[in-house]
């Protein structure tokens, strides 16, 4: 009579071990290399990336990963949008060149950023201390109009209220599938130049 469980040596488990896991990455980058060339052919760009260079692929990968929907067509990340609260970004100050800037609370990575090239920064939000659009004095005034009773980042705006009103906003957070759809109705209500997503900002 045959046993239920069969006996394998040391060998024969690395052995089956490395043949599942060459075949599952296998998959895998089978299925990650169509779903790039899907967003290729959408992009109108050129589908055969295995040709293109170094520099090329990376810019085409930086913006893959960032345009990237899941099958529900909710973008990347949103599940955590309606988690993050009033202290989910804090504003610090570069000790060099004592530009203030956003950045998220934990992101460790940003330590090592400098101001130099605005482009090449990333994970972190810059003043533009001369622009009546700066990003970090609007960030301070939404905190500052947010209702000091809900906690949430995202929270519905009032009905009406004033410039000089103490808050804007209600003690009610915005829901999750508003804030995932956020940017990309946005982009179409105001006729943008292309639709946009959450992860744009």
């Amino acid at each position: 009579m045959a046993k239920r469980f069969a006996s394998h040596t040391e060998n024969e488990i690395l052995d089956k071990r490395s043949k599942y896991i060459a075949s599952s990455t296998e998959k895998a980058n089978k299925r990650a290399g169509n779903l790039l060339r899907e967003y290729l052919s959408e992009k109108n760009e050129d589908t055969h990336f295995e040709q293109y260079s170094p520099g090329r692929l990376n810019d085409v990968l930086k913006h893959f990963y960032l345009d990237a929907h899941k099958p529900d067509g909710e973008t990347r990340g949103a599940e955590n949008m309606d988690k993050m609260t009033k202290d989910t970004f804090i504003v610090k100050t570069d000790p060099k060149t004592k530009t203030k800037y956003v950045t998220k609370e934990m992101d460790e990575v940003t330590k090592n950023h400098r101001f130099n090239d605005k482009e090449n920064v990333t994970a972190i939000m810059p003043e533009q201390p001369d622009s009546p659009s700066c990003p970090v004095a609007a960030f301070q005034k939404y905190i500052s109009k947010l209702h000091p009773k809900c906690n949430r980042l995202w929270q519905r705006p009032l009905g009406s209220f004033c410039e000089d009103s103490a808050t804007w906003y209600c003690n009610s957070p915005v829901g999750r599938d508003t804030l995932g759809q956020f940017m990309n109705k946005l982009s179409k209500l105001c006729s943008l130049s292309q639709v946009y997503t959450n992860h744009s900002i």
